[in-house]
């Protein structure tokens, strides 16, 4: 996230570790639980973030702090609705909990989300995505409209609830 020769960053289906968060997930979707076992992909990981397993809401970050660290250079997640497993509401999460970074910096549009149909793939559409992101980056092409078409529209982030109003 912080090698500045990178000026466009795309995980694709990268769910729990990549840009999806470790606090949000829906049933069916890896969780650390899972990916930090010894027979999975605990090597990918430090190996002091199994003392979260089940207390992920302790975990001093999440991927949103990822995400935000691309800023102001492009970020853009390409996952499929049906990839469960890779978690797309929490891609969605840590989409949303980067954006105030992105805003912030005068540049909202370079944090990107691109939701298909389909599942854990990278296809000609993804593809696609990518080139039409690369094309309005570099060549100063037109946005690509499809962007930010998250799989639960209605979710509201609340960054601070302890500071909402109480009855």
């Amino acid at each position: 996230a912080t090698d500045l020769r990178f000026k466009v960053v795309v995980p694709n289906g990268s769910g729990c570790g990549g840009a999806a968060t470790y606090r949000n997930y829906r049933a069916g979707a890896e969780t650390l639980e899972l990916l930090t076992r010894e027979n999975r992909w605990l090597f990918w990981m430090h190996k002091d973030i199994r003392r979260f397993v089940g207390r992920e809401h302790a975990l001093p970050f999440d991927q949103h702090f990822m995400r935000a660290l691309v800023a102001p250079r492009v970020v853009l997640s390409n996952d499929g609705y049906e990839d469960v497993w890779a978690n797309n509401f929490g891609t969605q999460v840590a989409y949303q909990g980067a954006q105030p970074v992105f805003d912030l910096l005068g540049v909202p549009r370079h944090n990107m989300a691109k939701f298909r149909e389909g599942g854990h793939t990278f296809n000609a559409e993804d593809a696609g995505v990518m080139l039409d992101v690369a094309d309005w980056y570099w060549n100063h092409g037109s946005f690509p409209e499809s962007m930010n078409n998250l799989p639960e529209p209605d979710y509201e982030l609340k960054f601070f609830p302890f500071v909402e109003a109480r009855p």
